[in-house]
């Protein structure tokens, strides 16, 4: 699977485990799925990709702390992998 089909993916994903705040900026969601595919792709540890996601899910996103991001981090691993 290329890049741009990788990237459209997880962003699925994204959307589909975050309640996505309504200030959130055009692009922005972009960023965070372009930087978590280089992650996965750079052979991150799966505690690596945690901490970048659920740093990006309360610090970026401002949303409150939950599973989510492991959620979206390990169905986001399989699609890649596969």
């Amino acid at each position: 699977m290329n890049n741009k089909r990788l990237l459209e993916g997880i962003l699925v994903i994204m959307r589909e485990c975050w309640d996505l705040p309504s200030d959130l900026k055009p692009g922005e969601l972009e960023g965070f799925a372009a930087e978590l595919l280089m992650r996965i792709q750079a052979g991150d540890s799966k505690m690596a990709l945690y901490g970048y996601l659920s740093g990006v899910q309360v610090n970026k996103l401002g949303m409150p702390i939950s599973n989510a991001y492991s959620e979206i981090v390990s169905r986001a691993t399989a699609l890649v992998k596969s």
